[in-house]
């Protein structure tokens, strides 16, 4: 009888013992639950923040590159509007140096015509003869100085599209060397946070009192530190194909790399 008494009673306080280690565990493991949700929510709120400075940032640029679009739009213009103004003196300069010189061919036209109306036909004819050959000339010359005008004009139009074609080109590269900066920081951001996240698990995980705790924290410590392997893996593979990527320059030279 006393046998039986005395095993209720170890029964009894076996099972009040599984009770209050389930109670522990359950406690415990809304401990870390809420250990948890208060660390997502700190997480959250990093996020919403970096992308408010992403987004403000983003807006910056934009407004930046409108901004410098819009200068070399003036700037173009303006250009142009020098050209055509020098071209239009240009063409102003002959064209009245050439009305010059063909007044005073008339006017010593006329002189000759009445001097030579005085003399034998035979004059006239000559004075006829080297005033022609005096227009010729000055016709030459002046289809030759427009010729002159229009290939420097020529000239100025190549070398404003070299220009443009520059501009842009280093405008492309820049943005994407600050592109490229920017994932840099942002990857390097992320690492950050999962290091932290880490350390924060690896603490979590020493203060864990048992053993649903301590395996909840230790998924979570293994998921973060694959999340942050990964990264440094891409990280690595992104430097290794930026040290063997060849420019242009590069790969018309034979001795590059060696």
């Amino acid at each position: 009888m006393a046998e039986t008494e005395k095993r209720k009673e170890n029964s009894v306080l076996f099972s009040l013992r599984e009770l209050q280690k389930i109670e522990e565990e359950r406690v415990e493991a809304e401990v870390v639950a809420e250990r948890e949700e208060e660390e997502a929510k700190i997480r959250a709120q990093m996020e919403a923040e970096r992308k408010a400075r992403e987004a403000e940032d983003a807006k910056r640029r934009a407004e930046e590159d409108a901004e410098r679009q819009r200068q070399d739009a003036v700037n173009r213009q303006q250009r142009e509007e020098q050209m055509r103004l020098q071209e239009a003196e240009t063409r102003a300069r002959v064209e009245a140096q050439a009305a010059l010189e063909q007044q005073r061919l008339a006017e010593e036209l006329e002189i000759r015509r009445v001097e030579a109306s005085k003399k034998r036909p035979t004059t006239l004819i000559a004075v006829a003869a080297t005033l022609v050959l005096l227009v010729g000339v000055l016709i030459f010359w002046v289809v030759q100085k427009n010729e002159e005008a229009d290939a420097k004009a020529e000239k100025a139009r190549e070398a404003k599209a070299l220009a443009d074609k520059k501009s842009k080109e280093a405008k492309q590269e820049a943005d994407r060397r600050r592109a490229a900066e920017e994932a840099n920081k942002k990857m390097q951001k992320q690492l950050a946070d999962l290091q932290t996240e880490m350390n924060a698990a690896q603490d979590a995980l020493g203060k864990a009192d048992s053993d649903a705790a301590r395996k909840q924290a230790r998924a979570r410590l293994n998921n973060l530190k694959k999340r942050y392997q990964k990264i440094q893996a891409w990280k690595r593979e992104k430097k290794k194909r930026e040290k063997f990527k060849l420019n242009d320059d590069c790969k018309n030279n034979p001795l590059c790399g060696k």
